[in-house]
């Protein structure tokens, strides 16, 4: 067999005006340095083309470094288990061959003599996803001949960038820079209009014309802006179609390596087996809904078991390395100024999410105190997989709480778990431009990093995910792991890598222990794949590639998810409550016992069908006014929102109308099926709010609807983005970048301003009305305790839809306060029962005891001046929310006056 002439051809006339390293920075490439051994030769005009024996001498020059290239290529190649047994034979020989591999650079080289050949090196690089089974660790072709001595040095992990559309020459740009700022004016008034005339009740059609002239006058400069390569696509409608993008075939192994293992690896069914046994085990050991030290080890194992069996490598950490200067890319993090921005960033999202923190929200809710009380139980060792209380809830943030409230000042307490779910907001912003840099700089990362920046700018400012971020509730950890999942999601759809999807199945699963919201993420996935395989699927090779990597996100996040899993199969009702009463009605779910507390009620299948059908009519309107809600209405809930305040701010909520429009050019322009991820990303996160059909006055939900906020606001930031990238073409580097800067910067001051009005007044002044006085009553608590030095003497009558007595405890300092007496004539027996008690809350009835009750329940006043004449009755009147209760004061009884009472009365009460 004759070896295969590998000479370089002659090379083709190079262009004219190659790009110059000036040229390279302004695009944000970063043009790595190459010392005199990896230098880069580049063939002029003015050069001689090499002669034949010329090319001989070269060739056989480059042949020593091509095997070695090769043998590098093939030892990268190798699964553990391989590797090691050539550690085993040869140690001498396969220490320098990882040796070699840690030195080869992370670029991928294309020989001169292979470059040659290829003429001038295209800016676009095929649409179609990289099959991950043919590359080295860096991403590059094993097979592409390269070179070590004498090479072109492209980056693998950042491929040329493509401008977002054509280059127009400076007087066009000018000219479409303009006219979108004016669109910019005409659609905020139109859109400050509409939230106008939505409060008022007036007509709003003058608005929705200004919005309809801004929005297609946006499509009609994104059609400007690509009409020549609109017409060249006319003109070309009649030639013959070119061969469809395909995800590239293996192809053979280089020459004098060793076959590779075609089938399953006996390493990975070693795994899998070891995986299912750690699951079984897991399942076993978190039974009865407790999680146990056993059984958190057998799920981790299980886990990492399943992951490294399922990824292309045989461990995932090397490939988490690999894949670290994808987040960077192009832009340098430091040298570009994108630290120091996206810093300035976080820290506007940190000031608005911690300011006056204790403040607002000003009160705790029975929602509240479940989680704080939950908090606490987890600190006590009742580890539960799901908290079934309070119609069920995800299990993490209870554990964050746990842990948060341990670090020196804190506490368990209404400000920690707000402290807890701000923190947790201000981490969403620097991943939100992380996310922004994934999905839209793939070719071109200067616009991808301007994306991002302006992402997490109207992030930061946004009173929608301030409002979470403040809210105390788990909600806001929806935002953020939807974020992290449409990363690892959009490099799965174009790369085809199964690692990618290993970790997005990895966050999906840990997302189920968070929200209910974020179990709508797996449709999200499933409508990825599906793209994907549209966009890309040409053969049936790719289509299983795609189809078992979307198994994989299955199997992975199912693993993740077995001891909820566990628990929703032993407790369905309990695990699925709170879903069912949104769809059916609570009146399906739930009934009224004999003592008047509402207990499960298992309805039969025939009532659900007939439920769900009467419901489903409402699905159309509450659709219709969830897709409303960041414009015109949106949440009525005191505890969320501003009555009727739609989600976006007026200027925020005008470049998300532009959005729309400028990211409908994108997907047909470019193509790319991350693209149409994102509005159906959008549309299937606003799900769970619309599907509240039982109850369709909480629809639109600012809390149901979270998933939503990372599509949503990147959309919005895509025109934005565009302008500020337009004005560094058009003007001076350094005029366009602090032109782009200062509109950037513009948008964020307009919309803080009306963001933190709304917030920090309409919000809070709404809230106040509606919620209870705990704060103030917490006080009058706290400083009664103090005085008398006991917290046992102090009791709280019950009335109806009145206080929560563990609200008014924690108000005051304590958890798990136990002195709420649930009806007048129980107070005698309760005082007693306090009296008897061993703990803290133990009454002392040498002291003061006072008694909290509502103004209204004026039984309460005149029995408790019956009972002790000698007391003291306090009217409160808490004005800022328009609400009052009463305080009675008792003078201490002595050992023998109490015996003597509850002797009296609690014998009465008891019977005897």
């Amino acid at each position: 067999m004759t070896e295969p002439d590998l000479r370089p051809e002659v090379p083709p006339e190079p262009p004219a005006e190659p790009v110059s390293p000036a040229m390279d920075d302004e695009v944000g490439i970063d043009v790595p340095s190459v010392d005199n051994e990896q230098r880069v030769e580049i063939l002029t005009l003015e050069e001689e083309p090499p002669s034949e024996a010329q090319a001989e001498e070269e060739y056989q020059d480059h042949a020593p470094a091509k095997k070695k290239r090769e043998e590098i290529i093939r030892f990268e190649s190798l699964t553990l288990a391989e590797a090691l047994g050539e550690l085993f034979a040869s140690p001498a020989e396969t220490w320098a061959k990882v040796c070699q591999v840690a030195h080869t650079p992370r670029y991928r080289v294309i020989p001169l003599a292979d470059s040659a050949s290829m003429g001038e090196i295209p800016n676009v690089l095929p649409s179609a996803p990289l099959d991950p089974s043919i590359l080295n660790h860096d991403g590059s072709d094993p097979n592409d001949g390269s070179d070590e001595n004498d090479a072109i040095a492209l980056s693998v992990a950042e491929p040329p960038p493509t401008p977002e559309q054509p280059m127009l020459p400076p007087q066009q740009e000018a000219l479409i820079l303009g006219i979108r700022l004016s669109l910019v004016i005409v659609t905020w008034f139109g859109n400050a209009t509409l939230i106008r005339v939505a409060r008022a009740g007036d007509s709003p059609t003058f608005a929705i014309m200004l919005v309809l002239v801004g929005v297609l006058g946006w499509l009609a400069t994104e059609v400007y802006a690509s009409w020549g390569g609109i017409k060249a696509w006319w003109e070309a409608r009649n030639a013959p179609k070119a061969v469809p993008n395909q995800a590239p075939t293996e192809e053979p192994a280089p020459a004098g390596s060793e076959p590779q293992w075609r089938g399953i690896h006996p390493l990975r069914v070693v795994l899998l087996i070891f995986g299912l046994l750690m699951m079984f085990a897991t399942v076993a050991y978190t039974d009865n809904n407790q999680f146990t030290l056993i059984g958190v080890l057998t799920w981790i194992m299980s886990i990492l078991a399943f992951s490294a069996a399922f990824a292309n490598e045989s461990t995932l950490f090397a490939q988490w390395r690999a894949r670290r200067p994808v987040v960077s890319g192009q832009i340098s993090f430091w040298r570009t100024g994108t630290f120091a921005a996206l810093l300035f960033i976080v820290a506007v999202g940190a000031f608005f999410r911690l300011y006056d923190l204790p403040g607002t929200p000003p009160q705790m809710t029975s929602d509240h105190v479940e989680k704080i009380l939950d908090a606490q139980r987890v600190l006590e060792g009742n580890l539960q997989v799901f908290f079934p209380n309070n119609g069920g809830r995800e299990p993490l943030q209870m554990y964050l709480m746990a842990l948060l409230s341990l670090f020196p000042g804190l506490g368990m307490n209404f400000t920690t778990l707000k402290l807890l779910s701000a923190l947790e907001g201000i981490i969403t912003i620097p991943l939100l431009w992380w996310m922004a840099r994934e999905v839209v700089g793939t070719e071109n990362r200067r616009l991808g990093n301007i994306v991002g920046l302006v992402l997490a700018a109207l992030v930061a400012v946004s009173q929608w995910h301030v409002g979470l971020s403040r809210l105390a509730l788990r909600i806001v950890l929806t935002p953020l792991i939807t974020t992290a999942v449409l990363v690892f999601l959009g490099r799965g759809m174009r790369t085809n890598n199964r690692d990618e999807f290993i970790r997005a199945g990895l966050l999906l699963g840990a997302g189920l222990y968070m929200y209910q919201a974020v179990r709508m993420l797996p449709v999200v996935v499933f409508a990825a794949v599906l793209v994907a395989i549209i966009a890309y699927a040409r053969n049936w090779r790719t289509l299983w590639r795609y189809s078992f990597n979307f198994f994989t996100v299955g199997v992975i996040s199912f693993v993740v998810f077995v001891p909820l899993l566990n628990f929703s199969l032993q407790y369905p009702q309990l695990f699925w409550m709170r879903t069912a009463g949104r769809l059916l009605g609570d009146s399906i779910i739930q009934e009224e016992d004999a003592n008047g507390n509402m207990v499960r009620r298992d309805a039969t299948v025939e009532e659900q069908q007939e439920a769900l059908q009467a419901n489903l009519t409402i699905f159309q309107s509450n659709l219709g006014n969830a897709l409303l809600m960041f414009n015109w209405r949106g949440d009525v809930a005191w505890i969320n929102n501003a009555p009727n305040v739609p989600h976006l701010d007026a200027i925020t909520g005008a470049f998300f109308l532009l959005g729309l429009a400028a990211w409908l050019a994108r997907m047909f322009r470019r193509r790319d099926p991350v693209d149409w991820l994102i509005p159906m990303t959008a549309f299937i996160m606003i799900l769970p709010s619309a599907l509240a059909i039982a109850y369709p006055i909480e629809n639109p939900s600012m809390t149901r609807s979270s998933g939503a906020i990372p599509a949503v606001y990147l959309m919005a930031a895509l025109p934005l983005a565009l302008m500020v990238y337009s004005a560094v073409r058009v003007f001076p580097r350094r005029v366009g970048v602090v032109a782009g800067t200062g509109a950037v910067g513009l948008v964020m001051l307009v919309a803080y301003g009306q963001n933190a009005n709304t917030y920090f007044n309409s919000y809070h002044n709404n809230y106040l009305l509606s919620s209870l006085p705990y704060a103030q009553a917490g006080r009058d608590m706290a400083s009664f305790n103090t005085e008398v030095g006991t917290v046992g003497n102090s009791f709280m009558i019950a009335y109806p839809y009145w206080w929560d007595h563990r609200a008014l405890g924690l108000a005051a300092g304590m958890v798990n306060y136990p002195h709420g007496i649930v009806t007048l004539a129980d107070v005698p027996t309760f005082l007693y029962s306090a009296y008897s008690r061993l703990d803290r809350f133990k009454l002392d009835p040498s002291r003061d005891l006072l008694f909290f009750f509502a103004t209204e329940d004026t039984a309460a006043l005149e029995q408790l001046r019956e009972w002790f004449p000698n007391g003291r009755y306090e009217f409160v009147d808490v004005r800022e929310q328009n609400r009052s209760y009463g305080l009675y004061r008792v003078p201490a009884l002595g050992q023998d006056g109490f015996l003597l009472f509850a002797l009296e009365y609690a014998e009465v009460q008891t019977g005897e």
